[in-house]
């Protein structure tokens, strides 16, 4: 399944010790109750169409929340992993980031948002 390829990639790069994400990996939301630093990801589906070919274009997006900013070129080494993880994965579009700040501090959290899409053939019926 799709989703859960895209959770087990990103649990992967959470856990690497040269780029930890402590936060962890959310669907949807970060749903955590207090979190020391705000360094996780989020991913999520996002519309589904159809393309000139009859095929269903499925799209997610995988949000990396880094406190002060994503390290310099983070977002290629989540792309390639998670193309890796799902054959047939694609960027879609242009890599978006937008900015927060944490709580009742004055920390600039940045959260760089990469759109992917698939290709799927579907039988109903």
């Amino acid at each position: 399944m799709i989703l859960d390829d895209i959770k087990n990639a990103l649990e992967s790069l959470a856990a690497d010790p040269d780029a930890p994400f402590a936060g962890g990996v959310f669907y949807g939301m970060c749903t955590a109750q207090a979190l020391e630093e705000w360094n996780y990801f989020v991913f999520n589906r996002a519309p589904i169409h159809t393309d000139s070919n009859s095929r269903y274009i499925e799209t997610f997006q995988v949000h990396v929340v880094h406190e002060n900013y994503v390290a310099e070129d983070y977002v290629y080494a989540v792309i390639e992993a998670l193309k890796e993880a799902v054959p047939g994965l694609s960027l879609n579009g242009d890599v978006e980031y937008n900015y927060t700040v944490k709580g009742d501090t004055q920390l600039v959290v940045e959260i760089a948002t990469i759109p992917f899409k698939k290709a799927r053939k579907v039988n109903v019926g």
